[in-house]
């Protein structure tokens, strides 16, 4: 998995549904400091963390961890 992908995806699917990052984090139950750094690709949320996160923004899971075109989202 490429963290950076993952990182720039979550973002991706955050601003086109004009959400924030600290309100995902709320949503999958984990706090904005562990957040952060799966944001800047610094290390990988775990695969139930990357499914929560799909479900959220009901994206696949696919979705967030290819590098994909914005006309994806």
């Amino acid at each position: 998995m490429n963290r950076l992908a993952i990182g720039r995806n979550i973002r991706k699917a955050l601003d086109k549904r004009k959400l924030s990052q600290v309100w995902l984090a709320k949503q999958i139950g984990v706090s904005n400091t562990l957040f952060t750094p799966w944001m800047s690709g610094k290390c990988l949320p775990s695969l139930m963390m990357l499914y929560r996160i799909s479900r959220v923004l009901e994206v696949s899971m696919d979705q967030l961890m290819e590098g994909i075109d914005d006309d994806d989202f």
